[in-house]
């Protein structure tokens, strides 16, 4: 039979962590290991930890230095057994049926020989775990494939949130090692399997993304959003630690990607490229498929505000 590891992160989630916990025992499929990477909590973490690993089979691991998110993940990918692996946050909550339905989109898409993703979408809600749809920061066309396995949808939209993610284990061969404070490591796991073997994006909701104003991918997410600050008007149809995402990547595994899906990805950071002339960016920009109607307008008028106040 199959065995199915979550691989968890925690840092001082002692208020939320039960709930989420309790999610995972609920769950009509039962992980069969639950691997915690702690990064040296101070708070009841460790407690709560200690109390479900009668109930689940919880291992903890406990770091002797901050390692942070990334590292975190990585090293409990170097530590789970499973032939299917998901990540898991220590603040949501997973809808009963999570494991079982996302397991079951696996077994139908899955080639054994290829690095395969499922990704389901979640609910943002607020403390409380009530939903709340107004605090979810992305357009609603961003969270809808068109096409499930299109890599393209990849691309363009990122579709590929850690928390709603399972991966077969094909899939360790190519994310790892994981860059360190980077990239996100979600945005660079789902890229790099939707370049190189399938990605399939389902469009059910599996769990609820409690915001509370500490969410720590949230947080890391923001700050690659930020940081470096970018005078100029971003003309891309991605947003810059997209293309920052991407370009590390090539540089670590393009040798493994399709050529054809290599092909648009440089089409899509080519955009990005503030020296292009207007007539090549907008050659460019409608001649690539897949690219929302919104986001060319806005590349389109970003483009022209950068010639007309020579930016």
């Amino acid at each position: 039979m199959d065995k199915i590891s979550i691989v968890m992160a925690t840092y001082n989630g002692g208020r939320f962590l039960k709930e989420q916990l309790n999610s995972l025992c609920k769950q009509t499929r039962i992980p069969d290991e639950v691997i915690v990477v702690d990064d040296g909590s101070t708070d009841n973490t460790l407690a709560i930890l200690e109390e479900f690993s009668k109930v689940l089979n919880l291992s903890i691991h406990i770091n002797t230095n901050h390692l942070g998110v990334n590292g975190n993940f990585e090293k409990g990918l170097n530590l789970c057994s499973g032939d299917y692996i998901m990540f898991c946050d220590q603040d949501d909550y997973w809808l009963p049926n999570k494991i079982e339905l996302m397991y079951k989109k696996m077994l139908e898409i899955e080639d054994k020989k290829t690095p395969c993703i499922v990704s389901s979408r979640d609910t943002y809600a607020d403390i409380n775990l009530k939903e709340s749809p107004q605090l979810n920061p992305y357009p609603s066309y961003i969270f809808y494939p068109k096409k499930n396995c299109d890599y393209r949808e990849t691309v363009i939209k990122h579709l590929s949130q850690g928390c709603a993610m399972m991966l077969n284990r094909k899939c360790l061969e190519y994310i790892l090692p994981i860059p360190n404070n980077e990239v996100c490591y979600d945005y660079y796991i789902g890229f790099i399997v939707a370049m190189i073997g399938k990605k399939y994006d389902m469009k059910e909701s599996l769990m609820l993304y409690r915001v509370h104003g500490n969410n720590v991918t949230a947080s890391i997410n923001n700050n690659y959003t930020q940081i470096p600050k970018r005078r100029h008007r971003n003309p891309g149809v991605v947003p810059q630690h997209f293309i920052d995402t991407y370009n590390i990547a090539i540089s670590q595994k393009q040798n493994y990607f399709i050529k054809e899906r290599y092909n648009y990805v440089k089409r899509i950071i080519s955009l990005a490229n503030n020296n292009n002339s207007i007539w090549r960016h907008i050659t460019i920009l409608f001649s690539t498929p897949n690219i929302p109607i919104k986001l060319k307008y806005t590349s389109l008028k970003n483009k022209l505000l950068n010639f007309i106040f020579k930016v």
